[in-house]
């Protein structure tokens, strides 16, 4: 018993093989449901944001059941992708398309708005908390939607909005309108948002089936003048079909970053593949960059090929009375969702030592919910090669079940008990 413990804490674990097997009769599977993380932090809204969400429900004059109508549809068209490549037919995914008007807009707004914000904010918390003396003041957001991305850096980075730019770029005139309307409506929040707000006057063209083509993309990006401390596309690129026009956005946005580019995508096979396809340009494109999460190395990603999981982490957002539509946030008054993120540096590592007062050299990340049992604490980690924790350019990147004994001490057994998915740990 105590050797198969042993065994299986280093162990490899694949896609499908007699590992998973064995470890299944143990104890429950870790990407079940009813164990997700268990206590994954709750993001919740600024009150500002509330209210004028709020207020463009009811400025829209929709009832309350054809919101939730909408919405379900928005929800469901969004990760229809995702269960196209579950069941082996990715040829249909060429066919998907979305032309946003006032309707489909407001519907995103309903749907993926609350949860846009949490996942925005959970990967830009990461940056500020492990750099806490940098402080972005030129800000690009890509793909703006209705624009949660400058309500999450604001929320973060408190800061004079006199000393801050942010530029956005987005092609659907109804998003902006009502991105436009959350910041006016939005009290101090809002018109704090809105004094920093640069909308670039570039409009992309759009082709006749609604695509993004690849000049007006690189051109958008590349007629902003100077770099960005931050760069941040959030659910944007899962919405371009073509793999050419995803990476031609890649590069350019990467060409406007100075500091820090952030990509965000839904949490489904859909979502990691595309942030994966940005990863993989990075690794073999680029040079001068290093990855900031969630990845604990520069090597491949070891759920890329094989394995039916995608890299994917869970958010909560907790959601007010009006702004719970569907039964299960009614119940929980939560909205809960997974997102893929990749979070990329310019320049080398001791380049932002100096931002930091807590340096984590962490080369391990939790990527599953937490599994329980008396005296022991079982978890899925990505981490360099088992044994080579320490050496960050190993080009074996594994995910590996971890185990936590409370015989390991009382530090590492507390710290275990508390641990989250997505946290960084140290092995």
């Amino acid at each position: 018993k105590m050797a198969a413990s042993v065994f299986i804490r280093r162990a490899v674990l694949p896609s499908s093989g007699c590992c998973s097997r064995l470890l299944s009769g143990s104890f429950p599977d870790s990407e079940r449901e009813s164990d997700l993380s268990r206590h994954p932090s709750v993001v919740t809204l600024p009150d500002d944001l509330t209210k004028s969400i709020l207020a463009q429900f009811s400025a829209s004059g929709l009832k309350q059941r054809m919101l939730e109508a909408d919405a379900k549809k928005m929800h469901d068209f969004l990760f229809s992708r995702g269960s196209e490549l579950e069941s082996k037919n990715p040829t249909s995914i060429t066919k998907w398309k979305m032309t946003y008007g006032h309707r489909e807009a407001l519907a995103y707004l309903t749907s993926r708005g609350p949860f846009t914000y949490g996942a925005t904010y959970r990967v830009l918390r990461e940056i500020s908390g492990r750099f806490p003396k940098w402080t972005p003041t030129s800000i690009l957001d890509f793909g703006a939607g209705v624009g949660m991305t400058g309500w999450a850096v604001n929320t973060l980075w408190n800061s004079d909005p006199s000393k801050r730019v942010l530029s956005t770029i987005e092609t659907s005139a109804e998003m902006k309108k009502l991105s436009q309307g959350l910041l006016e409506t939005g009290g101090e929040t809002g018109a704090r948002i809105m004094s920093e707000l640069f909308e670039t006057k570039l409009e992309l063209s759009l082709s006749n089936d609604d695509k993004i083509s690849r000049e007006a993309a690189g051109s958008a990006t590349r007629a902003l003048v100077g770099g960005h401390d931050l760069v941040v596309s959030a659910f944007t690129l899962g919405e371009i079909n073509d793999k050419n026009m995803r990476l031609d956005i890649v590069r350019s946005l990467w060409k406007q970053t100075q500091g820090i580019l952030v990509l965000v995508d839904v949490g489904n096979r859909w979502g990691h593949l595309v942030i994966q396809e940005a990863r993989e340009y990075f690794r073999y494109m680029e040079e001068g960059y290093h990855f900031l999460g969630p990845c604990p190395g520069e090597g491949s990603c070891p759920r890329l090929f094989g394995d039916p999981l995608p890299c994917h982490f869970p958010v909560r957002v907790g959601l007010p009375k009006g702004l719970n539509l569907s039964p299960s946030e009614r119940r929980t008054g939560l909205h809960s969702g997974k997102f893929s993120y990749l979070i990329v540096a310019r320049e080398a590592k001791d380049r932002w030592n100096k931002f930091t007062t807590n340096p984590n050299n962490s080369q391990a990340r939790i990527v599953s919910g937490i599994s329980k049992r008396k005296g022991h604490v079982y978890m899925d980690v990505c981490s360099c090669r088992p044994g080579k924790v320490t050496e960050p350019e190993s080009d074996d990147n594994l995910v590996f079940r971890h185990i936590v004994a409370k015989s390991a001490g009382k530090e590492a057994w507390k710290y275990a008990k508390k641990a989250k998915w997505g946290d960084k740990i140290d092995l």
